[in-house]
């Protein structure tokens, strides 16, 4: 007859910040309980884990570290115990002190042992792993003055999150409508509240400077520029 295993908690109510502090106490303690089910059940656990861990996390760090941590930490600790981990490294959850009152003393402290040594790498394996590969994460400019050609020319260098690197060169134009198609995407999404407002703030700001320079100046017969009253609407 087969041993019945206990199935693994319901994390998602944590995960999306909807569980009470209740809740968190009663995942928490039946998970801590299975991690000190293994840690009793192989006294090498706890040593073999943090070897483990360090060997992982020692390699260069890309997007596909953070699955190979959770998968040795599940064939060590289960389920729940590579949640708990998680949680406490990554969720913030060392803040709440939670684990601390509903774990013993050998579980609360291996996980400290976790996280005093690989909290940084942690969280950077995380924030790859939950990231479109593809997506840029630095740009680098040039701009200069091709004086044989008499243009404009821009060069960007986007690093993408999975490390890979590409080259966009063009003149003033080229890059001008290379501008407008991607506005167009933007405008595709057709709502503000897919975007941040800090990212807002900085678009707006950028875009403003842009259009001071793009827009044509209103000249009047004199040969004076004139601004248009932006008080109020034109009048016929």
């Amino acid at each position: 007859m087969s041993e019945r295993t206990t199935p693994p908690n319901d994390w998602e109510p944590i995960w999306t910040q909807e569980a009470d502090d209740e809740y968190i106490r009663r995942v928490l303690k039946s998970s801590a309980a299975q991690i000190e089910s293994f840690l009793v059940s192989d006294d090498q656990t706890e040593e073999e884990t943090l070897a483990l861990l360090g060997r992982r996390l020692s390699a260069e760090i890309d997007t596909t570290t953070y699955d190979v941590v959770l998968d040795s930490l599940r064939a060590l600790l289960g389920q729940d115990g590579a949640n708990t981990v998680h949680w406490y490294i990554v969720g913030n959850g060392a803040e709440s002190g939670i684990l601390e009152e509903v774990a013993t003393p050998r579980v609360a402290f291996f996980v400290r042992r976790i996280a005093a040594a690989h909290t940084p790498e942690f969280r950077s394996a995380f924030a790859l792993w939950k990231e479109v590969p593809e997506d840029w994460r630095t740009i680098h400019r040039d701009v200069f003055f091709d004086y044989i050609n008499q243009k404009y020319v821009l060069r960007h260098r986007i690093v993408k999150i999975n490390g890979e690197e590409i080259v966009i060169e063009g003149n003033s134009n080229s890059v001008l409508d290379l501008t407008r198609s991607l506005l167009t995407s933007i405008g595709l999404v057709a709502t503000r509240e897919a975007f941040g407002e800090r990212e807002i703030d900085a678009f707006l700001k950028e875009a403003d400077t842009v259009l001071a320079i793009l827009r044509p100046e209103e000249a009047s017969g004199n040969g004076d520029v004139v601004v248009g009253d932006l008080s109020r609407p034109a009048e016929p």
